[in-house]
């Protein structure tokens, strides 16, 4: 196994060596990580260490080395209310600390091993190779060399910490306020901070959606701003998805959103690694009858699943999840055209940022509508050129349901006014619409684990409404960041409600907006 580190210094370097063991490993995977070194006025010492959202102790006790354990013997704590956690620290003297927290590219590769590139550390921007292939360390090895730099024995690290700034910060001040830097850290992995309670909504109100360290890394990989409206320029990049689609009565429209798939800007060998799931839950017209023109056309694996009877939109995304193979699962509906780039754009940042829901825009638009001709979603789709989406604009009316009431008719730019929904968290409102209203079910994307973590899509919810914003509120609870995409979209195709008529949708709403609120008041 090499083991060897280098310091880089230089932003272009920095970014060259990222996107080449981007090419070489994979899209790598932020993580975040907060060391704690916490000191006593008798020389002991205490280190807090945040890996995401484990929490580990370790003890140094120099005037009781004998009976100390080893100084690699850490203890995780399971404890998650990180201000309790501090306080008892700070009851056992030590009251100060020196608190670095880092951001890291974890390149991970069953035979390379693992390499890695933290920012900000105690020592700089660190490369960190660990890998058992001779060619991959000669080649990172003759590119750090080429930009004047040396890999250096991980063994002899123990001779740049006599250069780390040792300031010390309180860890609690006298008021009982936790250090700025620890808290921040905690609101971002959405460990508890406060609260004696853990209902969905207290989690939700304790948590920030503000996902702006991420932004970083993500440029330094792909080139391209996290929020740019320009698509990803390096065609390379790209990994396994699995695509979810639940269809009811929708034959009309089903075949043209896999058309849309089939078009996407990718190479046959990367259309291999998508994998879609249509779930006819118990249409009147078999999907299979409904797409049997276009069938043999397809670029992508398609399994088709058929359930005699209509179990509703919780029950189909469920069985579709159950069936799918790949570790990044996108969600949309069978009446939406993908734009072409759609996939990459959610494939590459769904490999990068592990705790996140990902979403895009739609533009409406009538089945007559020329975007909604065969021919012309054959040849590819650009990204809508507006968006007819609530999330970008709307006119609430003082008569609108939601969980929040409005006095007067209000137009809203939620987009905008949340700066990207960075500033969106906490439990706030805008309008009727809080964070969880942004996950809509029509198209949006994550990992299989957040799905699972979140016990899949609940089936209390009958009819129209609310099990995606339900959804949603988990989602958050469980400390996942809700990120737009704007470099991509959808166009959804109207249609006649699926409920029968505009009155019996109402109806559904109200009857599931109870639901909804009863349930927030549960544990996770």
């Amino acid at each position: 196994m090499y083991k060897y580190f280098c310091r880089i210094p230089n932003k272009k370097e920095r970014i060259k060596i990222i996107r080449v063991l981007s090419l070489e490993l994979g899209i790598p995977e932020i993580k975040r990580k907060l060391s704690v070194y916490a000191y006593h006025p008798n020389g002991d010492e205490a280190h807090i260490s945040f890996e995401d959202k484990n929490i580990f102790l370790k003890f140094s006790l120099k005037k009781n080395e004998k009976e100390a354990k080893s100084p690699n013997d850490k203890i995780e704590l399971k404890n998650k209310n990180v201000k309790l956690i501090f306080k008892y620290i700070a009851s056992l003297g030590f009251e100060s600390a020196v608190i670095g927290k880092i951001i890291r590219l974890k390149f991970t590769h069953e035979q390379y091993g693992n390499t890695t590139f933290s920012y900000d550390t105690f020592i700089g921007d660190i490369l960190n190779v660990e890998t058992v292939d001779k060619n991959l360390f000669k080649k990172v090895d003759n590119l750090l060399k080429a930009l004047g730099h040396t890999l250096i024995n991980s063994e002899d690290r123990s001779t740049l910490t006599k250069e780390v700034d040792k300031s010390l910060e309180p860890i609690i001040d006298k008021y009982g306020v936790l250090n700025f830097k620890i808290t921040e850290y905690g609101d971002s992995v959405a460990l508890d901070l406060k609260s004696s309670s853990d209902s969905i909504s207290s989690r939700i109100g304790n948590f920030s959606n503000d996902y702006s360290f991420h932004e970083k890394p993500y440029s330094d990989v792909v080139d391209k701003e996290l929020l740019s409206t320009d698509s990803i320029a390096e065609k390379k990049l790209f990994t396994p998805v699995s695509v979810v689609i639940p269809s009811y009565n929708s034959g009309e429209t089903v075949g043209k959103t896999l058309l849309s798939i089939n078009s996407q800007d990718l190479t046959d060998d990367q259309m291999k690694m998508v994998d879609v799931i249509v779930v006819d839950d118990g249409s009147k017209v078999a999907v299979k009858e409904s797409i049997s023109h276009i069938f043999g056309k397809l670029r992508f694996k398609c399994t088709v699943i058929r359930l005699e009877q209509n179990l509703g939109l919780s029950s189909a995304r469920n069985i579709g999840i159950s069936a799918s193979a790949a570790q990044n699962i996108i969600f949309i509906d069978s009446d939406v055209l993908l734009s072409k780039n759609y996939l990459r754009e959610h494939a590459v940042r769904l490999s990068l940022i592990p705790n996140a829901v990902f979403v895009s825009f739609k533009k409406n638009i009538e089945k007559t509508d020329s975007i909604a001709k065969d021919l012309i979603i054959q040849n590819g789709l650009e990204v809508p050129d507006t968006f007819n989406d609530l999330r970008v604009q709307r006119l609430i009316n003082k008569d609108s349901l939601g969980l929040k009431d409005v006095l007067e008719d209000t137009y809203v730019e939620i987009l905008c006014d949340s700066d990207y929904f960075k500033k969106f968290g906490y439990g706030r409102f805008i309008g009727i619409y809080d964070l969880p209203a942004m996950v809509i079910g029509h198209n949006f994307s994550l990992r299989r684990k957040i799905v699972e973590d979140t016990n899949y899509f609940s089936k209390n919810f009958v009819g129209w409404g609310l099990e995606d914003t339900y959804f949603g509120a988990r989602v958050i609870a469980n400390g996942n960041f809700v990120i737009p995409i704007i470099s991509t979209g959808v166009y959804h195709i109207n249609h006649a409600p699926r409920s029968g008529s505009e009155e019996k949708k109402h109806q559904e709403l109200i009857k599931n907006l109870s639901t909804y609120q009863h349930l927030l008041k549960r544990e996770l």
